[in-house]
């Protein structure tokens, strides 16, 4: 058996990871899953490998939450300024103040569609198109 196979058997043994092997032995990952494959692990290293995947899995999911949760707050940040200050432009303007009306009293925001107006009067619905 090559030196090298023995070597890495013995780092997955010691609950090495593919990658940690691979960097350190320079042998590609699916090589080392060929080498692996007939390999009976005992239940306790197979345990081991488990918790140990298990542990970075929720580490990396709890910096992508984070990371996430950054990105979001950010965008909301910039969209609350961008509204505050075209608020400020339109808030004189008749046909905005109606279309908010309309909106507030005869809009639906529980459906996918951004905008719909629950009402059937023809001038309701013309006013709330020129909105």
């Amino acid at each position: 058996m090559r030196k090298d196979k023995c070597l890495a058997i013995k780092l997955r043994r010691e609950g090495e990871s593919y990658n940690d092997i691979e960097k350190k032995l320079k042998i590609p990952k699916s090589t080392l899953s060929s080498w692996f494959s007939n390999i009976k692990w005992s239940e306790e290293i197979k345990e081991g490998f488990k918790q140990k995947t298990n542990c970075v899995a929720y580490k990396n999911l709890q910096r992508f939450n984070k990371e996430r949760k950054e990105k979001w707050e950010r965008l909301r940040r910039v969209a609350r300024q961008e509204a505050q200050k075209d608020f400020l432009k339109l808030i004189k303007n008749p046909l905005f103040i109606a279309g908010l009306m309309l909106y507030w009293g005869e809009g639906d925001s529980k459906t996918k569609n951004p905008i719909r107006l629950s009402n059937t009067d023809p001038r309701m619905i013309s006013l709330y198109i020129k909105f």
